[in-house]
This record gives C-alpha cells, structure tokens and sequence, in this order.
C-alpha cells in the first residue's frame, strides 16, 4: 500500500535523524532516498522528502547533511504538485539554514528561489519564499543574507494576490530586523518599501510599511524610521474597518514609542 509505504520510508527517514553516528545516517538515507521514486503519488513521494530534509537538518557532520539536503533539493525539483514541492523546498531550506554555512546556503537557496520561481501558483510560492526570507536569519554573514533576502524580494515581485505578497514582504522585513546590519539591509528595506506600493488594500499596505519601519528601529535608523511610519499612518487613516485599523494605529504608536532620536 502506497500511503503505508511513504509513512514507513518517512518514520525511518525521522528516526535516522537522531542517530549519533553521521555515516551510518548517510546510508541509511541515501537508501531512502532512491525509494520515492517507485511511489506513483508526488505526495507520498513528497512525504518522505519532507521526512528526509528535516533529518538531514539534524545531522552534525555539514558535509554529510548537505550531501543529503542537495539530494532532497533535486528530487523535489522534479515534482509537478506544486505544493507538494513548495512543502519539500521549504523544509529544505529550513534545514540549510541550519549548517552554518553561509555561502553554500546561499547557493542552496538561490536554487529553491529559481525552482519556485518558477511555479504558477502564488500561494506555494509565497510559502516557500517566506521559508527561505527566516531560515536567512541564521546566516552569520549579513552581506550573504542580504543577497539572500534581495533574490526573495525579486522573486515575490510578480505576485500579484495581495495576501501572498504582503506574506513574503513581512517575512523580508523581519527578517532585516533580527540581522542588524545597518549597511547592507538600508536599499533592500527601500526596495521593500517600493514594492508595498503596489498593494491596493489599505490594510495590508500599512501593515507591512509598519513592519519595514520597526526594522529601520532595529537598525537604529531612526528617521527613516519616522518617515516610513508618517507613510504608514497616513496609509491607515482611510482605512474602513475600525478594527483593522485600531489593529495598525496601534502598531504604529507602538513602534513611533521606539524611536529614541
């Protein structure tokens, strides 16, 4: 049985993860691996892929564990079900995130990017993109996560559901707030800002220039800061629904309250 089969492969695959001994793990997921091939479904086949990069992101040998990750990247690059790839990508690059390797994260990356580029449906494509935007948080070279972070914004540029959209340009602007690196994140949280231009929901647009604000607070920015929260307030005023807007005035004074110069 096919579903019995992908749990099985996927619960080996889990509990692989856990072992202490890096090349015993290697084997035994390689092995697992080359099965989902021979499952007819992309979602089964998806189900042990998931199963296989969340474990690969808990082996302590980098080497080993992007050996697998690359693997894991590359198969789940041939699937059609675009969510059953968009889940796979996600959990890869979570696990990239991980390494503690930069530049090879970056790499990995910069491929799920392209792989989900390439996908018609925005919603799978927001959630990977918002994926890659975090796991960029664990990136020790703010210049690399910086590149990271303008390819995701690139990427989310043709979006056009406003709820997908706002989605990756939320995670973008978080994602500059917990990186602290003034200098390499100033014209990414500026390109940020221009592509909030386009969202029509007044909501919607407050909220993230509300968010790009807090990040210029972060960043001790503090006048860009200002600026983006005049943006932002004057963005909420029209604003129709008394609670979504109670909701985005609040957040505004509550970051306008940071600003200390």
């Amino acid at each position: 049985d096919e579903s019995n089969k992908s749990k099985v492969l996927g619960v080996i695959a889990e509990s692989v993860g856990s072992l202490k001994n890096a090349q015993t793990a290697d084997s035994v997921l390689k092995l697992v691996i080359s099965m989902p091939n021979s499952l007819p479904s992309e979602s089964s086949q998806s189900i042990v892929l998931q199963a296989i990069a969340e474990a690969a992101g808990r082996i302590k040998n980098k080497g080993i564990a992007s050996g697998l990750l690359n693997q894991t990247l590359s198969k789940a690059t041939d699937l059609q079900d675009e969510y059953s790839k968009s889940v796979v990508l996600n959990l890869v690059a979570q696990s990239y995130g991980k390494l503690n390797d930069p530049q090879l994260a970056a790499t990995v990356f910069s491929q799920a990017i392209t792989a989900i580029t390439l996908t018609p449906d925005e919603s799978n494509k927001a959630f990977v993109l918002q994926a890659i935007a975090t796991a960029s948080t664990q990136l020790a070279e703010p210049s690399i996560a910086a590149q990271v972070l303008d390819q995701t914004l690139t990427s989310s540029t043709p979006i056009r559901d406003e709820y997908n959209k706002t989605s990756v340009l939320h995670a973008i602007a978080n994602a500059v707030s917990q990186l602290g690196e003034p200098k390499s994140f100033v014209d990414l949280l500026n390109q940020t800002l221009s592509s909030v231009e386009s969202i029509l929901d007044g909501y919607r647009r407050a909220d993230v220039m509300q968010t790009i604000a807090n990040s210029h607070v972060q960043l001790n920015n503090f006048q860009s800061a200002a600026t983006v929260l005049n943006q932002a307030l004057s963005t909420a005023v029209p604003i129709k629904s008394d609670s979504r807007k109670s909701i985005v005035l609040r957040a505004i004074a509550e970051s306008a309250g940071e600003i200390t110069d």
